[in-house]
C-alpha cells in the first residue's frame, strides 16, 4: 500500500476517492476527528468541482501520513496487511476453485477409465500440489490471527443465508435463460428483470452480512461470491440503482458504529468499522463514477 500512496501522491492526475481511501485507513483518531468530517463531506468524489477545496487538504494529510509510515512502519503494520490479507484470500479462492474442477474432471476420467491413466496422473499431481498450495496459504493467514472457516461453521442465521444464496444462483440462471424467450410480452419480461434484480439485491445483502461477520472475527470464507452484473444493460442499471441504495444504508450504519466505537474507546472495533465503511464507500464510488461515464 505504501507504494499506491507514493504512486498517488506522484500522479498529477491523482483521483479524490483513493486519497481518500488512504486517509480513512490510515489517519490516526485525532487527525480523523479534526479533518475527517470535511474530507469526507463531499457528495460526489468523482466531480472535480466539489473536491477543488477539499483537494489540498486530502494531499496534505496523505503525504504526512506516507511520512509517517516511513518513519514508522512498524505503527502501521496492522492496516497496512489488509491488503496481502485479502490478496491471500483470493489465491486461496482461486485455488480452492481450481481443485474443485480438477476433481471433478479426474472423477469423469475415472469413471470413462479407456487410456487415461496419464492424463490422470497429470492432473493428480496439480491436484496434490494446489492442495499444498492452499495449506501454505492457510498458514499464511494463521500467521496473521486470520482463521479460515467453511460454511459449516458460520452462525445459524448467516448459514441460512449462505444456503438461500446458493438456491438464488440457479434461480438467476433461469430467470436469465427466460428473457431469451422472444415470445414472451413485454409485461412479462419486466416481472422477470425486476425479480432479477429482487434477487441480485438479496444476495448482495447477504453477503454483506457474512463479510462483515468475517471481518469481526478475523475470518475467511474462500468462496467465491459471484456477484456480477447483467449483460443487459437496463437490468445492469436497476441492480446498480439498488445496490447504490444499499450501499448507502451500509454506510450509514458503518459510519455510525464508528462513531459509537469512538466514543467508547475501542479502537479494535473503530478499526474494523473503518474497513467497512471504506470498502462500501469505494464500491459506492465506482459505481457511481461507472453511472456517470454512462450517462
Amino acid at each position: 500500500m505504501l507504494q499506491k500512496i507514493e504512486n498517488w501522491l506522484k500522479n498529477p492526475k491523482r483521483d479524490y476517492a483513493s486519497g481518500l481511501e488512504f486517509f480513512n485507513r490510515l489517519a490516526d483518531t485525532e487527525t480523523k476527528a479534526r479533518f475527517g468530517g470535511f474530507l469526507n463531506g463531499v457528495k460526489d468524489v468523482s466531480d472535480s468541482k466539489e473536491t477543488v477545496v477539499h483537494f489540498p487538504q486530502l494531499i496534505q494529510r496523505v503525504s504526512l501520513i506516507h511520512g509517517k509510515i516511513k518513519a514508522n512502519p512498524d505503527a502501521y503494520k496492522d492496516l497496512l496487511v489488509t491488503e496481502s490479507t485479502k490478496e491471500s484470500v483470493e489465491k486461496l479462492m482461486a485455488l480452492q476453485k481450481k481443485v474443485d474442477e480438477l476433481d471433478e474432471k479426474i472423477g469423469d476420467l475415472q469413471a470413462d477409465a479407456d487410456g487415461n491413466a496419464d492424463e490422470i496422473d497429470s492432473l493428480g499431481n496439480d491436484l496434490d500440489e494446489s492442495n499444498e498450495k492452499i495449506e501454505e496459504l492457510k498458514k499464511k493467514l494463521a500467521e496473521k490471527n486470520v482463521t479460515v472457516i467453511t460454511p459449516a461453521d458460520l452462525p445459524k442465521q448467516l448459514a441460512a443465508a449462505y444456503a438461500r444464496n446458493k438456491e438464488i444462483t440457479p434461480l438467476m440462471a433461469s430467470l436469465h435463460a427466460s428473457l431469451k424467450d422472444e415470445s414472451i410480452s413485454d409485461e412479462q419480461r419486466q416481472g422477470i428483470a425486476k425479480k432479477l434484480c429482487d434477487l441480485d439485491d438479496e444476495r448482495r445483502g447477504n453477503w454483506d452480512g457474512i463479510d462483515n461477520y468475517l471481518e469481526s472475527g478475523n475470518l475467511a470464507l474462500p468462496e467465491d461470491r459471484m456477484l456480477i452484473y447483467s449483460e443487459d444493460p437496463v437490468i445492469k442499471g436497476a441492480q446498480i440503482a439498488k445496490r447504490i441504495d444499499r450501499l448507502r444504508e451500509n454506510i450509514k450504519k458503518s459510519g455510525d458504529a464508528l462513531t459509537k466505537h469512538r466514543k467508547a474507546g475501542k479502537e479494535n472495533l473503530v478499526v474494523k468499522a473503518q474497513n467497512r465503511l471504506d470498502t462500501y464507500t469505494e464500491e459506492l464510488n465506482g459505481l457511481q463514477k461507472e453511472l456517470d461515464e454512462k450517462g
